[in-house]
């Protein structure tokens, strides 16, 4: 049965997942390794859960939970066990658990990936939001990156996009807007 558990730090028997989420993210889409576990340490919004099967280790997925919505920061099943049914499983069991829409970014269509990945959370019932939205970047002197920003439930708003870009923008990635 599939689960989630929070975990607090990468030792035994969970240290394949610091080397999955540096495989599975290139450089400027995700945190240096000593901010993501500092990040884990400290902040209370902020959850990264093993994603486990029976207590088979599957993956990962941080998610950042705030009052009205969940944002999926990173999210990724181990290599040899992709393509599945976990990724998909996992995503139902949290949208059924959490009472929240979600919140997630993908990349724009620049490789076969991004196209499998967007359709992917089209498939599980997420929304493209129809305005420009940019990642900002995780270190200092490293670029904006464009993507999609996607929700659970209903599309959103212009009013709606605003508000969550100016929190993910002030929470997740510490820049004033």
């Amino acid at each position: 049965m599939l689960s989630l558990k929070s975990i607090k730090s990468f030792q035994e028997p969970y240290s394949s997942l610091l080397t999955l989420y540096g495989s599975a993210f290139p450089e400027e889409e995700r945190r240096a390794n000593s901010n993501l576990l500092m990040l884990i340490e400290n902040e209370p919004a902020y959850s990264f859960q093993a994603i486990l099967d029976d207590e088979v280790l599957l993956g990962f997925i941080s998610i950042w939970k705030f009052p009205d919505f969940w944002f999926i920061e990173h999210f990724a099943v181990l290599d040899e066990l992709r393509n599945q049914g976990y990724g998909s499983t996992t995503i139902d069991y949290l949208k059924n658990t959490t009472g929240f829409p979600i919140v997630l970014e993908t990349e724009k269509e620049i490789s076969g990936l991004a196209v499998a990945r967007i359709k992917f959370y089209e498939r599980l019932g997420f929304h493209k939001a129809p305005f420009e939205y940019s990642q900002p970047p995780y270190q200092k002197g490293m670029p904006f990156i464009p993507m999609y920003l996607f929700s659970s439930g209903s599309p959103l708003n212009h009013t709606d996009f605003i508000r969550i870009r100016k929190i993910l923008y002030e929470k997740v990635y510490g820049i004033s807007v």
